[in-house]
């Protein structure tokens, strides 16, 4: 009932269909591996919200909208499954600041998409007022988080973590820097780097 948790559902939504249909038009693949990106990121941010949700891998065309929930595992496995294919395209950049999607940004997504697994799969809960929990995370999914980061890490631009203040990392006027990943700009007008 909240306006903006609905929001955030049915835009996320709005953007894996319009990836869905990017895939499913795109003949030459020349933007298949960008619409897998931004699908994968759209499911990657719902499942941080509401945990497990519908996984929609083909364009909707028609007025269907019966979609069960998929299991965390399976949807987790999917999102894994795209990431690593498109992790060594021949079409994405190894960095981009521009707004595009790129081997490095999917390398980071693949880090945060293997920790959500890692917590939510491969750990217990034991006591839940005290807030421990057990880990016994089978799959490695902890140490893949950590390999797919240390390769995001020794991707692109070396940056100094250091050399910024909170206020410069943030700031419109510093954005494409080293620290950056991934951004998308909504209007050109507003991008410093705009020509």
């Amino acid at each position: 009932e909240n306006n903006d948790v609905k929001s955030l559902y049915a835009d996320c939504y709005a953007c894996i269909n319009a990836a869905n249909a990017l895939i499913f038009y795109d003949k030459e693949q020349k933007y298949t591996d960008e619409a897998v990106f931004i699908r994968s990121y759209m499911y990657y941010i719902l499942s941080q919200q509401f945990g497990a949700v519908p996984y929609i891998s083909e364009y909707i065309n028609n007025a269907n909208r019966n979609y069960p929930r998929t299991p965390l595992a399976d949807l987790y496995a999917s999102l894994i499954s795209d990431l690593t294919t498109i992790a060594n395209s021949t079409v994405l950049a190894e960095e981009n600041h521009s707004g595009y999607a790129s081997k490095r940004a999917v390398a980071a997504l693949l880090a945060k998409v293997y920790l959500a697994a890692g917590w939510d799969l491969g750990t217990t809960l034991t006591d839940a007022v005290a807030g421990t929990y057990s880990v016994n995370d089978v799959n490695g999914y902890f140490a893949k988080a950590a390999e797919w980061a240390d390769k995001t890490i020794k991707m692109g631009a070396v940056q100094d973590l250091t050399t910024m203040t909170f206020e410069q990392k943030w700031s419109p006027n510093n954005e494409g820097n080293g620290e950056e990943i991934f951004s998308v700009q909504y209007e050109l007008a507003g991008y410093p780097g705009a020509v």
